[in-house]
């Protein structure tokens, strides 16, 4: 599959979303330590500052706080040095694909598993590129459940899979980053997304030691990599905003039938919100019993008659709510 193919079908898929089934989802732990650690490790984003939060959506590097083939790779490089047979590998990947069944906020972390089990199985071998597409057939059922999510794992994974030179991959990495920005209305800052870049090829150092600082209870690293974060988010630069950002899909697509389907789907995406989180594909659920709701930017302003109030907004992949009197 080429870049070109991956981010066209990411486009369409988030186009097409049906709204997330969010009647699973428990409450999530709640568990001592930085947030940084906390959401690094474990995926647990609640609290994780507004400010800080913003650093990571303008670095490009809201994946660090979602469970995913990352933290795979690192916590299970280590253990694969010392044991390289392949039914080893397999066997321990399928205890922890059963595992991660009593949770249900890592489901990147889930298909990178299934994903990481068919390479490594001992019978039948298959390729990056068929093992990436049967992870994504098998588990598409995730994509009814929590859609952002699934597209954003087979746009990045799908775009780090391609073979193509480092240079170019990285390139259409940003331009990935750039188009989901455009998309959920987000800003999006050229160098914000080099620095993220370089953040992430430096994070299979950086998470053990996070884990460690988690497990003896410091946070010296910890608190030098969010001033390092913040410094960053200084440097960060202008904003970028190109118009008809939504036609990027038609100028890639090289191939004639295809590029029509892209140049229809770009000129849908621009003369209509479907691309905001406010759409019902990305809507959580709004709470009960209020007499009138407000639309507000990427979400709604709840009015009660025992005059609460309260403002549900997307922030992240997360619906959360503010009420107040």
């Amino acid at each position: 599959m080429t870049p070109r193919l991956i981010i066209f079908i990411t486009l369409l898929l988030l186009a097409l979303a049906p709204a997330p089934d969010k009647s699973m989802k428990s409450p999530l732990p709640h568990l001592k330590g930085h947030p940084i650690q906390i959401s690094y490790l474990f995926g647990i984003k609640n609290k994780i500052s507004k400010k800080l939060k913003k650093t990571h959506q303008s670095l490009g590097i809201q994946h660090f706080m979602t469970p995913s083939g990352l933290h795979l790779t690192i916590f299970t490089g280590l253990l694969f040095c010392f044991f390289k047979q392949t039914l080893f590998r397999f066997i321990f990947l399928i205890v922890m694909g059963l595992i991660s069944l009593k949770f249900d906020h890592i489901d990147s972390f889930q298909r990178m598993i299934l994903f990481a089990a068919l390479r490594h199985n001992p019978w039948i071998k298959l390729s990056t590129q068929r093992s990436f597409i049967c992870t994504f057939f098998v588990l598409s059922f995730q994509y009814f459940t929590n859609p952002m999510s699934y597209c954003l794992s087979l746009l990045f994974l799908g775009l780090i899979l391609c073979r193509t030179p480092m240079l170019i991959k990285s390139t259409y990495i940003i331009l990935a980053q750039f188009l989901i920005s455009f998309w959920f209305n987000q800003n999006f800052y050229i160098l914000g997304s080099l620095y993220g870049l370089f953040l992430t090829a430096t994070s299979f150092i950086a998470f053990p030691i996070f884990l460690i600082e988690y497990l003896f209870n410091t946070q010296w690293f910890t608190q030098a990599w969010e001033s390092l974060l913040y410094l960053l988010y200084n440097l960060k630069g202008p904003q970028v905003w190109l118009p008809f950002s939504s036609l990027v899909p038609f100028v890639l697509t090289k191939n004639k039938p295809l590029s029509k389907v892209a140049l229809l789907l770009g000129l849908l995406l621009f003369t209509s919100p479907i691309y905001s989180p406010r759409i019902a594909a990305y809507n959580a659920q709004a709470p009960k019993g209020y007499s009138s709701m407000i639309k507000i930017k990427n979400g709604v302003k709840l009015i009660y008659e025992n005059g609460m109030r309260c403002f549900s907004r997307i922030k992240s992949d997360q619906w959360v709510s503010h009420c107040y009197k």
